[in-house]
């Protein structure tokens, strides 16, 4: 048997390195689609659910962490009329007031997030709508990790 042409040995070895070089910035793109997220579900006390979820896993210290949230009633339909205030705290210690504006967009309300120290943390959600008590929910969202 003949030894390989030294010349499409080069050739196959240039077409790897450019199959492999053109495949790179495609998985730049779709990379972002496989983040992970932390979502996080509660029941609301007359029915229905509300549903934080934070575009990030594991979440990290003083970096902007995009939220949605989802509200639905006892039916499953989303609740779109409602005021949000968003309290994020840490159980285990006193801090100064983080309060993220959550704004009804595009089928949810959405915000932005900053956690301030490693630990443990936690959300406090006041729902308010016309005409109803408000209602609180709280959420255990974990631990947070140092950046």
């Amino acid at each position: 048997m003949n030894p390989p042409i030294p010349i499409l040995q080069e050739t196959t070895m240039t077409n790897k390195w450019t199959s492999l070089l053109l495949l790179l910035p495609l998985l730049l793109i779709v990379s972002p689609a496989w983040s992970a997220e932390s979502r996080f579900e509660q029941p609301l006390p007359a029915g229905g659910s509300a549903v934080i979820t934070l575009a990030a896993s594991p979440l990290q210290t003083m970096t902007e962490v995009p939220f949605k949230i989802i509200l639905t009633d006892s039916s499953g339909t989303a609740i779109t009329d409602a005021t949000i205030s968003l309290d994020l705290y840490m159980p285990a210690m006193p801090m100064p007031p983080n309060e993220p504006k959550a704004l009804w967009n595009n089928g949810a309300y959405h915000g932005l997030a900053i956690f301030t120290m490693a630990g443990e943390w936690g959300a406090l959600m006041k729902i308010g709508r016309s005409g109803q008590k408000s209602v609180e929910v709280d959420f255990n969202l974990g631990v947070v990790r140092m950046k």
